[in-house]
Protein backbone atom coordinates (compact mmCIF):
# COMPACT_ATOMS: atom_id res chain seq x y z
CA UNK A 1 0.00 0.00 0.00
CA UNK A 2 2.61 2.57 0.93
CA UNK A 3 4.76 1.69 -2.07
CA UNK A 4 1.51 2.30 -4.23
CA UNK A 5 0.63 5.28 -2.62
CA UNK A 6 4.32 6.82 -3.54
CA UNK A 7 4.27 5.89 -6.83
CA UNK A 8 0.81 8.16 -7.12
CA UNK A 9 2.41 11.15 -5.61
CA UNK A 10 4.92 11.01 -7.99
CA UNK A 11 2.55 11.95 -10.44
CA UNK A 12 0.89 15.48 -10.63
CA UNK A 13 -2.78 15.86 -11.12
CA UNK A 14 -2.36 16.77 -14.74
CA UNK A 15 -0.07 13.07 -15.31
CA UNK A 16 3.29 14.43 -15.50
CA UNK A 17 5.85 13.19 -12.99
CA UNK A 18 6.03 15.66 -10.36
CA UNK A 19 9.81 16.82 -10.50
CA UNK A 20 11.70 17.64 -6.79
CA UNK A 21 11.77 21.55 -6.26
CA UNK A 22 14.81 20.85 -4.35
CA UNK A 23 18.40 19.04 -5.32
CA UNK A 24 21.45 19.37 -6.77
CA UNK A 25 23.92 17.88 -9.28
CA UNK A 26 27.56 17.84 -8.60
CA UNK A 27 28.45 16.58 -12.36
CA UNK A 28 26.18 18.85 -14.63
CA UNK A 29 27.31 19.69 -18.55
CA UNK A 30 25.56 21.71 -20.51
CA UNK A 31 26.24 21.95 -24.32
CA UNK A 32 24.49 23.96 -27.13
CA UNK A 33 25.03 23.83 -30.99
CA UNK A 34 23.02 26.53 -33.32
CA UNK A 35 23.22 29.67 -34.33
CA UNK A 36 20.68 31.47 -32.20
CA UNK A 37 22.25 34.04 -30.18
CA UNK A 38 24.15 32.97 -26.83
CA UNK A 39 23.67 29.56 -28.31
CA UNK A 40 27.31 28.51 -28.35
CA UNK A 41 30.07 25.54 -26.86
CA UNK A 42 29.74 23.45 -23.75
CA UNK A 43 30.08 23.64 -19.89
CA UNK A 44 30.05 21.50 -16.65
CA UNK A 45 29.10 22.93 -13.45
CA UNK A 46 27.73 21.82 -10.19
CA UNK A 47 24.28 23.17 -10.23
CA UNK A 48 22.13 23.63 -7.04
CA UNK A 49 18.56 24.57 -6.98
CA UNK A 50 16.10 25.33 -4.89
CA UNK A 51 12.82 26.69 -6.73
CA UNK A 52 10.72 26.85 -3.58
CA UNK A 53 12.88 29.18 -1.67
CA UNK A 54 13.86 30.95 -5.09
CA UNK A 55 17.55 30.56 -5.30
CA UNK A 56 19.99 29.15 -7.89
CA UNK A 57 24.03 28.46 -7.50
CA UNK A 58 26.54 27.57 -10.66
CA UNK A 59 29.93 26.56 -9.63
CA UNK A 60 31.78 26.95 -13.18
CA UNK A 61 33.98 23.76 -13.42
CA UNK A 62 35.01 24.27 -17.77
CA UNK A 63 33.91 26.83 -20.28
CA UNK A 64 33.80 30.40 -20.65
CA UNK A 65 33.17 30.61 -16.91
CA UNK A 66 35.47 28.35 -15.28
CA UNK A 67 36.46 28.72 -11.54
CA UNK A 68 33.81 31.73 -11.05
CA UNK A 69 30.94 31.09 -9.49
CA UNK A 70 27.44 32.32 -9.26
CA UNK A 71 24.40 32.56 -7.44
CA UNK A 72 21.25 34.00 -8.08
CA UNK A 73 19.17 34.85 -5.23
CA UNK A 74 15.26 35.84 -6.77
CA UNK A 75 14.14 35.70 -3.10
CA UNK A 76 15.98 39.03 -2.25
CA UNK A 77 14.44 42.10 -3.79
CA UNK A 78 16.18 44.84 -4.57
CA UNK A 79 14.93 47.60 -2.14
CA UNK A 80 12.38 49.47 -3.87
CA UNK A 81 12.58 47.71 -7.42
CA UNK A 82 10.34 44.17 -8.60
CA UNK A 83 13.46 42.34 -9.81
CA UNK A 84 16.51 40.18 -7.77
CA UNK A 85 20.32 40.30 -7.93
CA UNK A 86 23.09 37.47 -9.07
CA UNK A 87 26.30 37.23 -7.90
CA UNK A 88 29.62 36.46 -9.67
CA UNK A 89 32.81 36.11 -8.15
CA UNK A 90 35.72 33.72 -7.82
CA UNK A 91 36.45 32.09 -4.76
CA UNK A 92 39.73 33.16 -2.88
CA UNK A 93 39.06 36.28 -4.91
CA UNK A 94 35.97 37.60 -2.92
CA UNK A 95 37.07 41.53 -3.02
CA UNK A 96 36.22 41.08 -6.85
CA UNK A 97 32.57 39.87 -6.37
CA UNK A 98 30.04 42.08 -9.02
CA UNK A 99 26.08 41.53 -8.88
CA UNK A 100 23.96 42.00 -11.95
CA UNK A 101 20.31 42.70 -12.11
CA UNK A 102 18.05 39.93 -12.90
CA UNK A 103 16.56 40.69 -15.88
CA UNK A 104 16.39 39.72 -19.68
CA UNK A 105 17.31 43.01 -20.96
CA UNK A 106 18.79 46.65 -19.56
CA UNK A 107 17.51 48.40 -18.16
CA UNK A 108 14.99 46.94 -15.95
CA UNK A 109 11.83 47.26 -16.11
CA UNK A 110 8.41 45.19 -15.23
CA UNK A 111 8.47 43.65 -18.81
CA UNK A 112 11.75 42.23 -18.76
CA UNK A 113 12.31 41.68 -14.59
CA UNK A 114 13.15 37.88 -14.63
CA UNK A 115 11.77 34.74 -12.61
CA UNK A 116 13.21 31.89 -11.95
CA UNK A 117 12.73 29.34 -14.33
CA UNK A 118 11.19 26.09 -12.86
CA UNK A 119 12.53 23.18 -13.98
CA UNK A 120 9.72 20.26 -14.62
CA UNK A 121 8.00 18.43 -17.05
CA UNK A 122 5.10 20.31 -18.15
CA UNK A 123 1.88 20.03 -18.04
CA UNK A 124 0.48 18.00 -21.30
CA UNK A 125 3.85 15.84 -22.14
CA UNK A 126 3.56 12.37 -23.09
CA UNK A 127 5.19 9.54 -21.83
CA UNK A 128 7.40 8.27 -24.12
CA UNK A 129 8.66 5.17 -22.51
CA UNK A 130 11.48 3.98 -20.37
CA UNK A 131 14.94 5.25 -21.17
CA UNK A 132 17.95 3.39 -19.65
CA UNK A 133 17.85 1.20 -16.60
CA UNK A 134 16.18 3.57 -14.49
CA UNK A 135 14.57 6.94 -16.78
CA UNK A 136 11.40 7.25 -18.17
CA UNK A 137 11.28 9.60 -21.23
CA UNK A 138 8.61 12.75 -21.42
CA UNK A 139 8.23 14.57 -24.66
CA UNK A 140 6.12 17.85 -25.47
CA UNK A 141 6.14 19.92 -28.56
CA UNK A 142 5.87 23.76 -27.44
CA UNK A 143 5.82 25.54 -30.31
CA UNK A 144 3.81 27.77 -31.88
CA UNK A 145 2.90 27.38 -35.63
CA UNK A 146 1.16 30.22 -36.56
CA UNK A 147 4.14 32.04 -35.27
CA UNK A 148 6.69 29.97 -36.94
CA UNK A 149 8.79 29.58 -33.81
CA UNK A 150 9.65 25.76 -33.42
CA UNK A 151 10.22 24.61 -29.10
CA UNK A 152 10.19 20.84 -29.08
CA UNK A 153 11.49 19.27 -25.27
CA UNK A 154 12.65 16.56 -24.01
CA UNK A 155 12.78 15.19 -20.83
CA UNK A 156 14.58 12.41 -18.63
CA UNK A 157 13.69 11.71 -15.28
CA UNK A 158 15.36 9.20 -12.81
CA UNK A 159 12.34 6.82 -11.37
CA UNK A 160 15.05 5.56 -9.07
CA UNK A 161 15.33 9.21 -7.28
CA UNK A 162 12.23 10.84 -6.77
CA UNK A 163 11.27 11.71 -10.18
CA UNK A 164 14.62 13.95 -10.70
CA UNK A 165 15.15 15.01 -14.71
CA UNK A 166 18.46 13.87 -15.81
CA UNK A 167 18.46 15.13 -19.44
CA UNK A 168 16.66 18.15 -20.69
CA UNK A 169 17.06 18.50 -24.36
CA UNK A 170 15.38 21.73 -26.36
CA UNK A 171 15.47 22.40 -29.92
CA UNK A 172 14.33 25.99 -30.81
CA UNK A 173 14.43 27.98 -33.39
CA UNK A 174 13.01 32.10 -34.26
CA UNK A 175 12.80 33.27 -37.77
CA UNK A 176 15.13 35.65 -38.64
CA UNK A 177 17.04 34.69 -35.84
CA UNK A 178 18.38 30.89 -36.18
CA UNK A 179 18.13 27.68 -34.50
CA UNK A 180 19.57 26.16 -31.22
CA UNK A 181 20.26 22.54 -29.84
CA UNK A 182 20.53 22.59 -26.23
CA UNK A 183 21.33 19.97 -23.81
CA UNK A 184 21.71 19.96 -20.17
CA UNK A 185 22.73 16.60 -18.53
CA UNK A 186 22.54 16.54 -14.45
CA UNK A 187 24.79 14.44 -12.75
CA UNK A 188 25.24 13.29 -9.28
CA UNK A 189 21.93 14.32 -8.56
CA UNK A 190 21.43 14.49 -4.66
CA UNK A 191 18.00 15.67 -3.18
CA UNK A 192 16.98 18.21 -0.64
CA UNK A 193 19.42 19.22 2.18
CA UNK A 194 19.65 22.70 1.07
CA UNK A 195 20.26 25.52 3.38
CA UNK A 196 20.09 29.48 3.17
CA UNK A 197 24.33 29.16 4.11
CA UNK A 198 24.24 26.88 0.40
CA UNK A 199 23.08 30.30 -1.18
CA UNK A 200 25.76 32.91 0.42
CA UNK A 201 27.49 35.24 -1.79
CA UNK A 202 30.42 38.14 -0.52
CA UNK A 203 29.06 40.48 2.00
CA UNK A 204 30.56 43.27 0.29
CA UNK A 205 29.44 42.62 -3.29
CA UNK A 206 27.68 46.20 -3.98
CA UNK A 207 30.03 46.69 -8.06
CA UNK A 208 28.11 46.22 -10.50
CA UNK A 209 29.41 43.77 -13.07
CA UNK A 210 31.08 44.76 -16.21
CA UNK A 211 29.82 44.31 -19.72
CA UNK A 212 31.58 41.50 -20.64
CA UNK A 213 30.79 39.68 -17.17
CA UNK A 214 26.97 40.41 -17.86
CA UNK A 215 27.13 39.31 -22.24
CA UNK A 216 28.68 36.27 -21.25
CA UNK A 217 26.49 35.30 -17.88
CA UNK A 218 23.70 32.12 -18.77
CA UNK A 219 20.85 32.09 -16.01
Amino acid sequence: MLALLASTLAYSAAGVPATPQQWTSRSATYSNNGIMPGCVGGETLSFLYDFDNRRQKQIWTSGSHAGYTDVMRYDKKVPGEIWSRGYHWKPGQEAGCCYFDLCTSQPCSASTAQMMEKIEVPSGATDEGPSGAHGEHWFKDMSIKFLNITNINDWIVDTSNGMAISNWTSKASLPKVGSCHSTKLYGEVTLGNLTEDDFAYPRLCDNMCGESVMKSLRF
